[in-house]
């Protein structure tokens, strides 16, 4: 998990990080990212999700985007998850000139399964 994680990247290329598997503990979670500063960077988080027979990367289950720099927290609700999950994180600097950066950090996912009604 990162907590208080800093990243720099230039316009090209971005900076990609891949965060560790981790199990899904339901089918369903929120996933919170808290932008805490940002500087001449954007900042994407995609979630990706596999099960543990599954070879590569695994498949995309839902994107967080900060185009806009504004700290605070920045969520995605994602449902029917595989059994194992992972983020990956991009930044890009937003201007050709400069290096650009953002300091951001997980939340705890909040995990829920589907309500089904009794019949």
């Amino acid at each position: 998990m990162h907590i208080g994680e800093l990243l720099c990247a230039s316009p090209d290329p971005a900076a990609i990080v891949f965060t560790e598997w981790m199990p899904r503990q339901a089918d369903n979670a929120v996933f919170t990212v808290d932008l805490i500063d940002a500087v001449l960077a954007q900042l994407t988080v995609k979630v990706f999700h596999k099960n543990a027979e599954e070879t590569g990367s695994g498949s995309l289950a839902g994107t967080i985007v900060t185009a806009d720099r504004t700290a605070g927290l920045k969520v995605v609700t994602v449902s029917g998850l595989k059994e194992m999950v992972r983020y990956q994180v991009e930044v890009v600097g937003s201007d050709a000139n400069q290096l650009g950066g953002l300091l951001y950090r997980f939340l705890p996912a909040t995990w829920f399964n589907t309500a089904r009604a009794a019949g």
